[in-house]
């Protein structure tokens, strides 16, 4: 994530720092693909994405316990969600930090 100093931060505003940290890099990933009328990777990380979130629907069937995950496909919370992100490779953390921008 960004260079934030997080050593000195509750649990609750630790997770509210990095939901706001992946709300920015989600927004400026989009932001920048309709800047350039990039259709084509507009499309691209919209099917990822989906791809993505299909795999986390099959192997979490609790899925919507988790903070990220609702940040993430855009749904609000119906309760307070337990959990933050996914472990490993299913971490949608990971998964945005993999994003690039084809110049």
């Amino acid at each position: 994530m960004d260079n934030i100093n997080l050593e000195n931060i509750d649990e609750k505003n630790l997770e509210t720092e990095k939901i706001n940290i992946l709300k920015t890099k989600i927004s400026n990933f989009l932001h920048i693909l309709c800047s350039k009328k990039d259709v084509a990777g507009l499309d691209e990380f919209l099917q990822r994405q989906t791809e993505f979130v299909d795999n986390l629907k099959k192997k979490y069937p609790d899925c919507e316990k988790y903070r990220f995950y609702h940040l993430f496909v855009g749904s609000t919370p119906w309760e307070d969600c337990p959990k933050f992100d996914f472990p490993g490779e299913d971490s949608i953390e990971k998964f945005i930090e993999s994003l690039e921008i084809k110049e």
